[in-house]
């Protein structure tokens, strides 16, 4: 349709691609604009007058037109409006002009905020390529969306779906009813059938009459714990089983609502991610394959041996490797994913500075969304689908990709560690020892240098010369190796002595304690009074270490600037968090607290803020690179996740201190996000939230402790999001013994746990029954005798012969 003049338009049919083109070369003058439309049937060419009369001499697109030409013609993401409901674009290039597509974004005013609300509009903002699917769809807002997602394409629908999840959840990602109630509709519909669930789960579901993730959301938690066979195993087990069921999207026997079009296998096709092309290819497997493809993936769940597979079938584990080789087999020769896979990771390796972390992935490409939380099934894929020419290796607790494998990493670790120790005494300068030890590594590697110079410095003492050079003055550990390979080949901790007499065991020289002690302090991680280990030693999962330690520098950096805290002050702290201390002590939190970013040791299990030697534009640089990897995220991200994309994205390793502050803040969890975006409650409604509380807390004269807002706060808003949002009014403080305070007090005025037994303790001996009676009326609250026995270890206390506690210093005064 040609626009030569105000209401003056011409149509015309093209059969063809050229055809089109000769139509608008044909034009009898270059100020006359068009629409190309395709279809059987369309508005009269005088509905579009308005809207070409604002863009002339330009071409415009129907909806039908943009997703049909050629891929080089292409157009904008936002229609510049609507015609009788159909989206109307501007075409960008090949019509001999050149238009930008964020100038275009940028003259159709508030586009997500006049066409959406609610979440969706956020959404659309965030994710702009789906926001065209939804209008046409007729998705605006939560009702229509519940009403109309199903007809969405799949890529939209599942990142909607996700989108609105993560929206919803915020702060009980660790709550399988909470994700039942957040989970998108063609979630919600399935069938437990449908779901991969364990045994005990289904005998549950079953009896509690729980048929599909609807019929779970109308349970909580505490409810699901009294049913007989579900105890945390199983809460864990089903949070596991539901978040794999929602990363794979979509499936053919999902409802849809009523304007939906059901869809079948081949709708993942079209889907632009390493995951969602990994669940359509196991989708299009056999039961039997897919069951043992996933579980040996690790697809949103914890990977499993062979043997425990074949245990479960009652075959053997050969039988197991010849059907999961068979499948990977045929996966290779039938699909193309494994192809990209290796070409993307190729192209992303290319000239890099700095070894790309697995976690930073999705920062530098979307097409691997959702990878940091399938960390297994990605480095299974890698190593089964890509042959062995790029490889996962594990240097200080990061996994990297890359051409160099674990193996050709330690050995070259080795040489050059030999050839540092060989050149200690020669008076060789830094260069010159860069260029003897990098070649170690083969070029094609050639960005995991720098990481090796860093790793073996770290026993390097150079000296300044007077031209300004360093030169390596000496090197190595002496009686450290020897301490090393003696805890390595351990089954458990030792104390300094034992391992000085196993020591004394291989060697005819006598062996001094004290040298032996300071090498294992050197060295090894302090785990009791002088019981030295290494992490395999400790009792827990790095996951969960990386917990307490995130969990451990917020509480220091929310305390006061120069304030030393004491490993049992924190671990004191993290028991009033939830935090359970079966297996984590002072000891366990002294290290993890070696992982935090921004913390400084004092020594002694002492900590404090790392004094700040970045620069305030610095800083202010890495908040603004934090910000907009949340942005682009579209979701909250681990602290561990936005270091490693900001490696992956900036080649650097960056020493990142995240502190709260507008629009940035910790939302629980471990997880960093937007307000606003991340929590239930927006901008517009937190001054009246802080109001309430604010008055709530003068009229009450003390600080309200975090337990004691569960039944206060309307859903979906936790107390955990409440105190998240608390530091953003200046009335307001967080204790970090949970306690939400006026900050003119300067203190809750109520006692912690570990302060009440403290303080109890230090007047008289009593039995665990007294002492929660007592600590019951010192902080003015119920609280779990669990909570009290362990932080009774937090403080140090004994339990002596006559069944009663005291305080250490009581005990060691009497001694």
């Amino acid at each position: 349709m040609v626009r030569r003049g105000p209401d003056d338009w011409a149509a015309q049919v093209c059969r063809d691609w050229e055809a089109v083109l000769e139509a608008w070369k044909a034009r009898e003058s270059e100020d006359f604009g068009a629409v190309l439309h395709i279809g059987f049937d369309r508005p009269a060419s005088i509905a579009f007058e308005n809207i070409a009369a604002e863009h002339p001499r330009k071409m415009l697109f129907t909806a039908a037109a943009k997703y049909a030409v050629p891929p080089s013609f292409d157009s904008s993401t936002f229609p510049l409006g609507h015609v009788e409901g159909i989206p109307v674009h501007l075409a960008l290039r090949g019509w001999g002009y050149v238009e930008d597509d964020a100038v275009v974004k940028l003259a159709v005013p508030n586009m997500a905020q006049s066409q959406f609300s609610g979440w969706v509009a956020q959404f659309a903002e965030a994710r702009p390529d789906c926001a065209e699917a939804m209008l046409v769809a007729g998705v605006t807002d939560e009702a229509s969306y519940l009403k109309y997602e199903g007809a969405m394409d799949w890529e939209p629908r599942y990142r909607s779906g996700l989108y609105r999840y993560g929206f919803l959840i915020a702060g009980d990602e660790d709550d399988p009813c909470a994700i039942a109630r957040a989970a998108p509709p063609w979630l919600s519909s399935r069938s437990f059938e449908n779901i991969e669930i364990t045994v005990r789960l289904g005998n549950v579901f079953e009896r509690a009459q729980i048929g599909c993730v609807a019929d779970l959301g109308l349970f909580n938690l505490n409810e699901l714990s009294k049913k007989p066979n579900f105890g945390r195993k199983s809460a864990n087990d089903l949070k596991n089983a539901l978040l794999s069921a929602m990363s794979r999207g979509p499936l053919s026997d999902d409802k849809v609502g009523d304007g939906g079009v059901d869809l079948n296998t081949e709708g993942y096709s079209g889907s632009k991610s390493l995951l969602a092309e990994i669940h359509r290819t196991l989708a299009l497997c056999d039961e039997r394959e897919r069951d043992i493809l996933n579980r040996r993936m690790g697809l949103g769940r914890p990977a499993e041996t062979l043997q425990s597979i074949a245990e479960d079938y009652g075959i053997t584990r050969e039988r197991i490797r010849q059907l999961e080789a068979k499948a990977t087999k045929r996966i290779i020769r039938q699909e193309n994913w494994d192809d990209v896979l290796t070409a993307k990771i190729e192209k992303l390796l290319a000239d890099r500075q700095f070894p790309l972390p697995i976690l930073g992935l999705e920062a530098v490409d979307g097409w691997f969304d959702g990878v940091a939380r399938e960390t297994e099934a990605f480095v299974y894929s890698l190593a089964n689908f890509c042959g062995d020419r790029v490889s996962k290796l594990e240097i200080g607790g990061i996994q990297y990709i890359g051409f160099l494998s674990q193996d050709e990493w330690n050995g070259a670790l080795s040489e050059a560690t030999k050839i540092l120790a060989y050149a200690s005494d020669k008076g060789w300068d830094e260069a010159h020892l860069k260029n003897m030890v990098f070649p170690t590594i083969p070029e094609k590697a050639r960005e995991f240098r720098p990481l090796m110079w860093e790793n073996i410095c770290r026993l390097a003492h150079f000296s300044d010369a007077p031209s300004g050079e360093r030169i390596l003055v000496s090197y190595g550990r002496g009686a450290d190796h020897a301490v090393e390979a003696i805890l390595y080949e351990a089954e458990r901790p030792l104390h300094y002595s034992e391992i000085a007499e196993r020591l004394q065991a291989r060697s005819a020289k006598p062996i001094d304690e004290r040298r032996v002690h300071n090498a294992a302090a050197n060295i090894g991680i302090l785990l009791g009074r002088g019981t030295f280990g290494i992490e395999r030693h400790i009792a827990i999962s790095s996951e969960e270490l990386g917990k307490i330690s995130d969990e451990g520098a917020s509480i220091i950096l929310s305390g006061p600037f120069g304030r030393q805290w004491h490993a049992s002050e924190i671990l004191g702290n993290l028991i009033e968090r939830g935090f359970e201390s079966a297996a984590i002590d002072k000891y366990v939190v002294d290290y993890a607290l070696t992982k935090a970013v921004g913390l400084q040791s004092m020594g002694r299990m002492a900590w404090k803020v790392a004094d700040d030697t970045n620069s305030a534009g610095s800083r202010l640089e890495v908040r603004e690179a934090v910000l907009s990897l949340l942005m682009e995220a579209g979701m909250p991200l681990s602290a561990p996740e936005i270091i490693q994309r900001l490696v992956a994205l900036r080649g650097v390793n960056d020493t990142v201190q995240l502190v709260s502050g507008d629009p940035l803040i910790r939302i629980g969890g471990g997880l960093w996000g937007l307000n606003d975006r991340d929590v239930p409650i927006k901008r517009k409604d937190q001054p009246a939230l802080f109001d309430a509380v604010a008055t709530s807390l003068s009229m009450k004269g003390m600080g309200i402790h975090i337990s004691e807002f569960e039944a206060q706060l309307p859903p979906p808003l936790t107390p955990k999001m409440l105190f998240s949002l608390a530091s953003l009014d200046e009335r307001l403080k967080v204790s970090p013994g949970q306690y939400i305070y006026l900050r003119e007090w300067q203190h809750p005025r109520r006692l912690t746990v570990s302060e009440a037994c403290e303080e109890i303790l230090r007047s008289e001996a009593l039995s665990f029954d007294e002492l929660c009676a007592q600590v019951h009326l010192r902080v003015g609250r119920q609280c779990d005798r669990g909570v009290i026995s362990s932080s009774l270890q937090s403080i140090g206390a004994t339990f002596g012969g006559d069944n009663l506690w005291r305080h250490l210093d009581e005990v060691e005064a009497a001694e």
